[in-house]
C-alpha cells in the first residue's frame, strides 16, 4: 500500500512539473522546496510558447463566426480565452518568482502533518488517496477527451485549420486551468478533514469523565490541547498562504468559466431554436460537454468551500 501511494505521489509531482505548476525541486531528507534553474527556464519557455499561441488564436477567433454566432458571442468567447491565458500565465509566473511563499506553504503543511502524528490522527492521504486519485485522473481525462474531440471538430473549419497547431498547444496547456481548480479543491478538502478531526478530538476531551485529576492527567490533556491548537494554527496559516498564492489565478478562472457558461448556453439555445440539430450535432455535443464540465468544477469549488468554512468556523469556536 505504501509503495502504491509513493508511486502516485511521484506521478502527481512529475505531472505538475510537466505542466509548469511545480518549477522547483523537493528535497526529500530536508523536506523543503529548493530553487531549480531548469524549472525556471522551462516555465519561461512555456510562458513564451503559450502566449505566442494565444495571440495567434485570439486573432483567429475574432475572424470566425460559427453557426448563428453573433458578434457579442464571438467577443465573449475571445474574452474567455484571454482570461484563461491570464490565469495560466499568472500561475506560471507566480510559481517562478514566489518560491519563498511556496516554501512557507510546504512548511505549514509539514507542521500540520507533525501535529496530526502527535495526536495519532490518520493521514489524509492514507484514508482518501484513492478518492484523490480518482478525482484527479477523472477531471484530467475528461478534459483531454473533450479537448481532442473539440479540436478534431474545429479543424474542419478552414480558418481554424490555418492555426490548428496553435489551437492544439493552447488547448493542451489550458488543462492547467482545471488542475489549478483541482489543487485548490483538494487543499480545501485537506483543511476540512483535519479541522473535522480536531473537532472530534476536542469533543472527546470535553466529554471524557475525569475522576482523579492529578498532574499526569493535566499534563496529558494540556499536551493534546497544545497539539490541537498548533494544528489549527498551522491549518489557518496554510489556508491563508494558499489563498494568497493562487487567489488571482483562481479569480481569472472563475470569471472565465462564468463567461464560458453563458456563451455555451446561448449557443445551445441557438442550435435548438433553429431546429438544425442534425446539422450541428457534433458542435452541440461538444458544447454540452464543455458546459457540464465547467459547471461541475464550479459547483465543486463553491460547495466544498462552503463546507470547509463551516468546519473551520466550528473548529475556531471549539478552540475558544
Amino acid at each position: 500500500m505504501k509503495l502504491i501511494k509513493r508511486f502516485l505521489i511521484k506521478l502527481y509531482y512529475y505531472y505538475l512539473k510537466l505542466m509548469g505548476l511545480c518549477p522547483f525541486t523537493v528535497a526529500v531528507p530536508e523536506r523543503e522546496l529548493k530553487f531549480s534553474l531548469s524549472g525556471l527556464i522551462y516555465n519561461a519557455l512555456l510562458v513564451l510558447l503559450y502566449s505566442y499561441s494565444f495571440l495567434n488564436i485570439f486573432v483567429n477567433r475574432l475572424n470566425i463566426q460559427i453557426f448563428n454566432e453573433t458578434a457579442l458571442t464571438v467577443i465573449m468567447d475571445a474574452l474567455t480565452l484571454q482570461l484563461q491565458n491570464l490565469a495560466v500565465v499568472t500561475f506560471w509566473i507566480l510559481a517562478m518568482v514566489r518560491l519563498k511563499d511556496a516554501r512557507t506553504i510546504f512548511e505549514a503543511v509539514g507542521d500540520c502533518e507533525n501535529c496530526r502524528r502527535e495526536l495519532a490522527m490518520p493521514s489524509y492521504l492514507d484514508e482518501r488517496y484513492l478518492y484523490v486519485t480518482l478525482r484527479f485522473v477523472a477531471i484530467n481525462a475528461v478534459y483531454f477527451a473533450i479537448c481532442i474531440v473539440d479540436y478534431l471538430f474545429l479543424i474542419k473549419n478552414t480558418r481554424y485549420k490555418e492555426r490548428s497547431g496553435h489551437w492544439l498547444v493552447f488547448g493542451v496547456c489550458s488543462v492547467d486551468v482545471f488542475v489549478i481548480y483541482v489543487l485548490f479543491i483538494e487543499f480545501m478538502l485537506y483543511v476540512e478533514y483535519y479541522c473535522g478531526r480536531a473537532n472530534e478530538e476536542l469533543l472527546v476531551l470535553s466529554l471524557d469523565p475525569i475522576v482523579d485529576v492529578d498532574d499526569c492527567v493535566v499534563a496529558r490533556v494540556s499536551r493534546r490541547l497544545a497539539s490541537i491548537n498548533k494544528l489549527q494554527r498551522s491549518l489557518r496559516d496554510a489556508m491563508q498562504l494558499v489563498t494568497r498564492f493562487i487567489g488571482v489565478p483562481v479569480t481569472f478562472v472563475m470569471i472565465a468559466h462564468f463567461l464560458s457558461l453563458f456563451t455555451d448556453l446561448y449557443y445551445i439555445y441557438q442550435v435548438l431554436k433553429s431546429m438544425a440539430f442534425d446539422d450541428y450535432v457534433e458542435a452541440f455535443l461538444v458544447c454540452s460537454f464543455w458546459l457540464s464540465t465547467k459547471f461541475m468544477v464550479t459547483y465543486l469549488l463553491c460547495s466544498i468551500a462552503d463546507s470547509t468554512c463551516v468546519e473551520v468556523n466550528l473548529s475556531m469556536r471549539s478552540r475558544a
